[in-house]
């Protein structure tokens, strides 16, 4: 398949999860804010997840973020309600998604965005599949 769904799963995640079942395994969950037990549904049925700017600003936040898969965890940087320094997050935002991974997988910045960029590349094809 040469497209993805890109679900918003924030406060939502339980029902995105129902909803997918165990179809389209390479789903990415936009902005993934579910707790442990749906953390671990979601890898286990191979989901994606999809980080921005604003994810890094809570504690909730930075712990899903220090939890995620890193090698299912792609780039995000969409608004409106996505913000960054008091406005709509926009891709130029990607810099702080890196600072924040960076600081919380206590990795330096060029290997968080190698691992990105990696992930991207699986995501768009060249190694991710839809089927187990």
């Amino acid at each position: 398949m040469d497209k993805r769904l890109s679900l918003h799963s924030r406060r939502t995640a339980a029902e995105v999860l129902e909803l997918l079942g165990g179809a389209f395994p390479n789903a990415v969950l936009h902005w993934f804010s579910g707790d442990e037990a749906l953390l671990e549904r979601a890898v286990a049925e191979r989901r994606w997840f999809s980080v921005n700017p604003a994810m890094a600003g809570s504690r909730a936040g930075r712990a899903i973020l220090r939890s995620l898969p890193r090698d299912r965890v792609v780039y995000e940087s969409d608004g409106p309600y996505a913000k960054h320094d008091g406005r709509s997050a926009l891709p130029r935002d990607s810099p702080a998604v890196v600072r924040a991974l960076a600081s919380l997988w206590e990795q330096p910045e060029a290997r968080v965005v190698a691992a990105l960029n990696a992930n991207w590349a699986m995501l768009d094809g060249k190694g991710a599949t839809d089927q187990p």
